[in-house]
């Protein structure tokens, strides 16, 4: 190969490179466009831009976040009063909040339409109940839902208090380790993943091929606040 095609070579597999690199840039840029386009329609302008906020009703409110390259991380439902520092009109009221079964199951089909969580996989109770609430981690095709309720009888949904859609995205990075992660009595592990000081979760065909002390980009989950490993837990 002569100098001329070497360089003709070497400028083209850059140019594709550029390419790709755009490509991609540019899908996670619409992402998150689709994203907040999807929340106004449903919720109307957000109250507060610059956080991806929208006012669900009168006393729940929606925060989007996405993660350093503006893919989908989270969507969380809480009281309106957990933004009481930014917002002091947002105060406590003086009876509980939660979400009825209808009204959570009604407001999780309004968010599969800004993005779809696909099918409910398995489901696992917390035995550390705290404030008569219990935690729940529901596993979905494409997100897990970390919940809290009002402690109830059954696993089944029961007044709702907060909870997080986890939707998954990229992660790239050194693995530290993996183990089958047991948040519940009932025995219904998930695949852990950790990378530095942050834990993921990801489905089991991912967990398989991931070996730790070697850098991979795979698809996660997380982190999801408060999970933890041996040695760390999510901020």
């Amino acid at each position: 190969m002569n100098h001329f095609s070497l360089g003709l070579h070497i400028s083209l597999v850059i140019t594709l490179i550029l390419i790709f690199c755009s490509v991609e840039v540019n899908a996670q840029a619409d992402e998150k466009s689709l994203i907040l386009k999807n929340c106004t329609e449903l919720f109307g302008p957000p109250v507060d831009a610059e956080q991806s906020l929208f006012e669900i009703n009168s006393l729940y409110a929606l925060a989007v976040r996405f993660d350093s390259q503006g893919s989908l991380n989270e969507l969380a439902f809480f009281p309106k009063y957990f933004f009481g520092e930014t917002y002091p009109e947002w105060n406590r009221p003086q009876a509980p909040i939660h979400l009825s079964k209808v009204e959570y199951e009604n407001l999780l089909k309004r968010l599969d339409s800004v993005k779809s969580k696909g099918n409910l996989i398995k489901t696992a109770a917390n035995p550390t109940t705290s404030n008569f609430s219990v935690r729940f981690l529901d596993q979905y095709e494409r997100a897990f839902l970390y919940r809290v309720e009002e402690l109830g009888d059954s696993l089944d949904v029961h007044n709702v208090r907060f909870a997080s859609l986890y939707f998954s995205h990229e992660i790239e990075g050194k693995v530290r380790k993996k183990q089958k992660y047991q948040y519940s009595w009932l025995r219904k592990d998930y695949y852990q993943v950790s990378v530095g000081k942050l834990n993921y979760f990801v489905g089991r065909e991912v967990y398989l091929k991931l070996r730790p002390g070697r850098v991979a980009k795979f698809p996660a989950v997380g982190p999801i606040k408060g999970i933890c490993d041996d040695s760390n837990c999510n901020p």
